[in-house]
């Protein structure tokens, strides 16, 4: 079951709705793939990954010239300190 699920997954981050919003996108894979969750372990990093990949994609860069991954980082740890 897991094998389909994941090629349903492949299957619409090939082939977006047309007009869906970057965000929504990067949400719903995200959502998507730590649900199936298909890895013992570093399922949270490749969910994070796919999402800076829709954000990418909709902004049309190569580049990144921010991280979802270091704005959790720097929000936890100013968040302990206060």
């Amino acid at each position: 079951m897991l094998d389909h699920e994941i090629e349903r997954l492949l299957d619409w981050w090939s082939s977006p709705p047309p007009g869906l919003d970057g965000l929504l996108r990067a949400g719903i894979v995200h959502l998507w793939f730590v649900t199936l969750h298909p890895f013992d372990d570093g399922n949270g990093r490749i969910a994070r990954t796919l999402s800076e990949m829709a954000l990418a994609a909709d902004e049309q860069l190569m580049t990144r010239y921010y991280s979802l991954s270091t704005q959790i980082m720097t929000e936890v740890f100013a968040n302990q300190f206060e």
